[in-house]
């Protein structure tokens, strides 16, 4: 039987999904996303913001004030000796460390993106270049990441998408984790292709093995994990309409498409009344007189002061 591949790196990318503007300024945000990995020497893994930039002699942050809709991040992720990349998770908890309780796989899109979290600053009613002056002495302070994720390896079992099939369909795992002899299910859903017109929609088609050898045609599939087993979900074209009513992905993987209220500054809101307040706070919320140089909040809005 044919062997499909042997999985060696795997690219990744972050992305920012809004409406891109060039003439309002309340678009930008600040996007800090900083990548890890677990268990600790298990493998590689490094984030920038250009794929052709991204080595193993970069470090793995990725840190940028954005106009939304044209911010990629890509990770790249090296398994070492003895571990196969199992997934990327999320920090939910913003802890920074990783947590198979609380932290989540993150849904990878077709195109290797996944959404990435950022900042909620806005500079509504200044130009763009000012707005975007501001959002970068913004980041420049910042001292926490918007988004921490986990390159997971492991040394059990593993799922990909076939070879030729990344456009096809997602794939998500109930342990990222696991070690042999651990329960694991894998759960797959095809995909919609619209990078084309007219779109192309897959389903499910059946699970394979490392040789190709197919093993199951059961969407959930539960195996006891082997010693670097590794694992293929296969996508077949379908109908629109059987895409639509089969392949729906369960709200319980959807939880990475919200991207949470959150100011790595420290202000999460100024209350301002029922009217326009004057008063000028600084990141500590404390109120000031006496302006000197540095980012401020009035009327519930981030200003520098140079």
């Amino acid at each position: 039987m044919k062997t499909i591949f042997t999985v060696k790196r795997f690219f990744v990318a972050a992305a920012l999904f809004g409406v891109s503007s060039l003439s309002f300024a309340d678009s930008f945000n600040n996007v800090w996303v900083k990548a890890d990995v677990t268990p600790a020497n298990s493998g590689k893994v490094f984030i920038d913001w250009n794929i052709d930039e991204v080595s193993f002699a970069e470090t793995s942050e990725f840190k940028r004030s954005i106009n939304m809709g044209a911010s990629n991040a890509f990770i790249l992720a090296e398994p070492a000796s003895g571990w196969l990349f199992a997934g990327v998770a999320r920090d939910m908890d913003r802890d920074g460390q990783f947590d198979a309780e609380k932290d989540r796989q993150i849904h990878v899109f077709y195109n290797y993106f996944f959404t990435a979290f950022y900042d909620h600053t806005n500079y509504d009613g200044q130009s763009s270049t000012l707005a975007m002056q501001n959002a970068q002495e913004a980041l420049a302070q910042m001292t926490s990441p918007t988004d921490q994720v986990f390159a997971v390896f492991t040394q059990g079992v593993a799922a990909y998408r076939a070879e030729g099939q990344e456009a096809a369909g997602y794939v998500y795992c109930s342990k990222l984790n696991n070690e042999p002899g651990d329960q694991v299910t894998f759960y797959a859903y095809g995909d919609c292709d619209s990078r084309n017109s007219p779109n192309v929609y897959y389903k499910f088609d059946y699970w394979s093995d490392a040789n190709g050898n197919e093993v199951s045609r059961d969407r959930e599939y539960t195996v006891t994990a082997g010693n670097l087993q590794v694992l293929y979900a296969h996508f077949a074209v379908t109908t629109k309409a059987d895409y639509q009513e089969n392949e729906k992905v369960p709200e319980q993987f959807k939880f990475d498409y919200n991207n949470p209220p959150f100011n790595p500054l420290g202000i999460e809101e100024v209350n301002v009344g029922n009217r326009a307040d004057k008063a000028v706070y600084n990141l500590q919320g404390r109120r000031v007189v006496n302006l000197k140089k540095g980012v401020f909040v009035q009327n519930g809005k981030k200003y520098v002061v140079r």
